[in-house]
Parts: C-alpha cells; sequence; structure tokens
C-alpha cells in the first residue's frame, strides 16, 4: 500500500473524534472501512452524502478527496483536498495530502509550498 494512503488512514482514525456525533463518527468509520478494502466507490457514496449534511467536516472532506483520487479523478480530489485545508488551515496532514495532490497533477512549486506548510505545521 502506498505510504501516503498508509499514514492517511493512520491519522484518520483520531480526527474522527472530532465530528460531532456517534452517528457521524460511525459514518465515516464505515466510509474509511470500505476505503480500507478498496471499495472506494462504496466509500465516496457514503462520505459524499455526509459531505452534503455536514459540508464543515474537514476529515470528511480529506477522506472524499481521498476516495476521488483513487477512482481516478484527480482535479476533483483536489477539490476536495482544498476545502479539508479551507476548513482546518492548521491540519498537516492535509497540506500534505494536497501537496501530494498537486505532485501528481505535475504542479511541483505548489507541491513544494504545500509540503513545506507540513513541515512547518
Amino acid at each position: 500500500m502506498n505510504r501516503a494512503i498508509l499514514a492517511f488512514l493512520l491519522l484518520l482514525g483520531p480526527l474522527l473524534a472530532l465530528d460531532s456525533t456517534a452517528t457521524s463518527i460511525e459514518q465515516l468509520r464505515q466510509a474509511l472501512t470500505l476505503f480500507n478494502s478498496g471499495n472506494y466507490q462504496d466509500s465516496f457514496n457514503l462520505v459524499s452524502k455526509y459531505v452534503q449534511e455536514n459540508p464543515g467536516s474537514p476529515t470528511a472532506h480529506k477522506l472524499l478527496g481521498m476516495d476521488e483520487f483513487m477512482l481516478g479523478r484527480s482535479p476533483e480530489a483536489l477539490i476536495e483536498v482544498k476545502r479539508a485545508v479551507e476548513l482546518a488551515p492548521n491540519d498537516p496532514d492535509a497540506h500534505y495530502y494536497l501537496g501530494r495532490l498537486y505532485f501528481t497533477a505535475d504542479n511541483p512549486a505548489a507541491a513544494l509550498e504545500a509540503f513545506q506548510k507540513t513541515i512547518a505545521l
């Protein structure tokens, strides 16, 4: 498994506690379980619904972005991870994933800036 994805999965767990309700946490845990098992479309479907109801969740936007990336939709992934950064500007993980997406999109200057922000945090 890609180190970035593994790191994302390890760091996402504690962040789930930042969302408001037990039901919300359970929805995100289900989506994460689906993501871990390679069911990116099912995870995407669940997280998309969650984000519609809870648009202020940076954790959900990060997971949605990773689902989009794994489904081959890098431009959409970039939008979601940018949203996560807007919602949680001090989240180093969000900046890291943003850097990875910029790097994948062949935008090394933006990737470097995001990675530098990750290190600064």
